[in-house]
Order: structure tokens, then sequence, then C-alpha cells
């Protein structure tokens, strides 16, 4: 074999090669720019794509997140058994700025409580008027009802968890700390 014979044969399969995939290469932008051509429109009608590149970038095309009709706030639930204070409040479950109060029977205008439910309870806003169940499924109380809560007053939250999930509105306190004993009373 001659080095230069070897080389010049290195040179037309080289060739050969550039050649077939330049070829590949042009036929693409070619391909390419009639696909580009056949898209671009004259008249207003934007293409599917246009329509969901619109909606994916359009922040008022996202849902609301819901909200509830009433809140309702309770504590977390705790290992073993659950400590609780045991003062008693009287007063009128009533529902204002979406949140359960109750309105003491005292006739003191300042005596208003957010309560915060014991663990596992549950509201039924899907009656009328909304009920209170507690964690064995048996109804409680309901807005509108006076009632006679154990527990205790607190003037911060002490959770944030309960905290986060209230609006403005409801923040501020006093809250109530619902003990164990939860039973309505007859006016």
């Amino acid at each position: 074999m001659h080095p230069i014979k070897d080389f010049h044969l290195i040179l037309i399969h080289f060739n050969q090669f550039i050649e077939g995939k330049l070829m590949w290469l042009i036929l693409v932008v070619i391909l390419l720019s009639g696909i580009t051509a056949c898209n671009s429109r004259t008249d207003s009608v934007p293409s599917v794509s246009t329509e969901i590149a619109q909606l994916l970038n359009d922040t008022s095309a996202t849902l609301p997140a819901t909200e509830p009709s009433i809140y309702f706030p309770a504590q977390e639930p705790v290992d073993g058994e659950r400590e609780v204070m045991e003062a008693l409040l009287f007063g009128n479950l009533t529902v204002v700025d979406k949140c359960i109060w109750v309105i003491t029977n005292d006739g003191e205008p300042d005596n208003i409580y957010l309560i915060i439910w014991p663990p596992n309870f549950t509201l039924n806003s899907g009656t009328e008027p909304a009920q209170i169940i507690d964690d064995n499924g048996n109804v409680v109380a309901s807005i509108g009802d006076d009632v006679r809560l154990s527990g205790g007053e607190h003037r911060r939250l002490l959770d944030p968890s309960v905290s986060e999930a209230l609006p403005p509105s409801c923040l501020g306190g006093p809250y109530w700390i619902v003990g164990e004993e939860i039973s309505t009373i007859e006016p």
C-alpha cells in the first residue's frame, strides 16, 4: 500500500460521507422552512398551539381556590390522652365573618370567643343550621344553639396551622380551646 493512495481513498470516503450528511441537512432545513411557511397565517384565527400557550400563560385562567362557607378550626390530634382546661363557657353559637364564635349570655359586648374545636370534630355545613359533629359521628350542637363548653381562654393561638387556616377577620381572639364537655342548654 502506498501512503498517498491510502490518504486519497480516505479523502474520497470522507467526502462521500459529508456529502450524504449535507444532503440530509439541506433536506431538513427545506422541510422546516416549508412547515413554518404553512403555519404562518394571515387570518386572525390562532393555531391550537397558540391557544394552549395563551391558556398556560394566562394567570386569570386559573381556578380560584375554594373557600369554605364556614371555617372550622380544630386542635391537632395528640398521642395519648389530651390535656384540657376545665373552665366553663356559656353562650350562643353564631357565625360571624365565616367563623364560629360563642357570644356569652352575660350581656357584656366584649365577651365573644372564636371556638377551637377538639381534634377529629367536623362541621356539617350541608344542613340548615350547620351542625357540629363529634369524633363518634354524633351531632353535639348546631349554629344558633345555646351551649355549655368546657375548656379555657387563650388570647393568642399557639398552633400556627390553626391561625394559617383562618381568614384575617377571625384572628385576634380571644379564643376558646374546647375541652371535653360540649352540650346544648335550653334557653
